[in-house]
């Protein structure tokens, strides 16, 4: 029996089931070419012309025809989709078609999953504009109505420039007592209220400002942190989410970059009487270890009771850091430690350390 097969000629059926098909592309181009038929009757043969860019042929076998079908991969590719699963058996074109089916379905939940999740964290992060510009505009008001009564009353310009030194946020403080501060690092998005609970730190971590289910959450104060006068720790831990549209501390692994730190160098953390301001000292990644590791836990460190847990701390912090910021510290100083989900190792974290280096009273 004899079959054509485009551009190729025809082949000797009886030829090609001695186990040896051959046949000749050309004549005057290309070498003969030799393929084990019983692998052409299993599956695709798939070979290149003359070990050339000429691009793949492909070749199956025919069960109905008896013969060998050539597909042309010069054509558009879902036509030559088309003619693969034209040539397989009933049940792999069954198969076939039910995987395409089940990875078009999965690729649209995938895509659909990632746009609500982006919704999601675009809606919470609505919210907490909000709440910066009910604020904003409580600032303004109060602004307004005080310096008009203190230029007609106040010639002393001392109290005026107290006046301007009331705390921004003191209307947002009102709105909850579980408020604990208020973050701020200029020109990122991180411009956050800061959540604590004692009886429950994980509260806030998957709820908003108001208390509500919210799947990015807000940033949480460590229990094991206090910002009180007579129990200050020597350092503070405020925890967020990595969120994948940026949000939260979704912005914070930029400070692996170099160049991202030394253009966002200073913290602002605003407490109900207090601005205290920060310099980033070091940036590192880290993760969670267990209990019976001897590595270094960042996340245990809160207070310093001798010189030399702050040393264990300091250096630490310092040798793990991506960069040398320049920034040194001494007992004595207090640090604000901001932690979020990394991706990179099990359980991992990202973690940026920064020094007081000043504080304000606030009215």
């Amino acid at each position: 029996m004899m079959v054509m097969i485009e551009n190729l000629g025809l082949i000797d059926m009886n030829e090609a089931k001695s186990r040896v098909l051959e046949f000749d592309l050309d004549e005057t181009e290309y070498d003969v070419y030799k393929y084990d038929f019983e692998d052409i009757r299993d599956d695709f043969l798939e070979f290149d012309l003359a070990e050339e860019e000429y691009g793949i042929l492909e070749f199956d076998w025919d069960e109905e025809n008896e013969g060998l079908e050539f597909i042309d991969l010069g054509e558009e590719e879902w036509e030559v989709f088309r003619k693969v699963i034209l040539t397989l058996p009933l049940w792999r074109r069954v198969a076939a078609t039910v995987c395409a089916l089940l990875a078009a379905a999965g690729a649209i939940m995938i895509v659909w999953i990632t746009a609500d999740t982006f919704m999601k964290e675009r809606l919470s992060e609505q919210k907490v504009e909000e709440i910066r510009q009910q604020q904003k505009k409580q600032l303004n008001l109060k602004e307004g109505t005080e310096w008009g009564g203190m230029w007609a009353s106040v010639k002393n310009a001392e109290l005026v420039w107290e006046a301007l030194r009331e705390n921004p946020y003191t209307d947002t403080f009102s709105r909850n007592d579980d408020m604990i501060a208020w973050l701020k690092i200029k020109d990122t998005v991180i411009d956050y209220p800061v959540m604590q609970t004692m009886e429950d730190e994980e509260y806030y971590l998957n709820r908003d400002f108001y208390g509500n289910e919210d799947k990015s959450g807000s940033l949480v104060l460590d229990t094991d942190s206090s910002l009180d006068d007579d129990a200050m720790t020597t350092n503070l831990i405020i925890h967020g989410h990595n969120m994948k549209a940026g949000t939260m501390f979704g912005s914070l692994d930029e400070y692996r970059s170099e160049k991202y730190y030394r253009e966002h160098q200073c913290l602002e953390l605003y407490t109900r009487g207090e601005l205290r301001k920060y310099e980033v000292l070091a940036a590192f990644g880290s993760r969670i270890y267990y209990s019976t590791d001897k590595s270094f836990k960042y996340y245990t460190f809160f207070h310093a009771n001798t010189e030399e847990e702050f040393q264990y701390f300091y250096d630490n912090i310092k040798n793990l850091s991506i960069y040398d910021t320049g920034v040194t510290a001494q007992p004595g100083d207090n640090f604000l430690t901001l932690s979020t989900c990394a991706y990179d190792v099990k359980d991992g974290r990202f973690v940026v350390v920064a020094k007081e280096v000043e504080r304000e009273s606030l009215r």
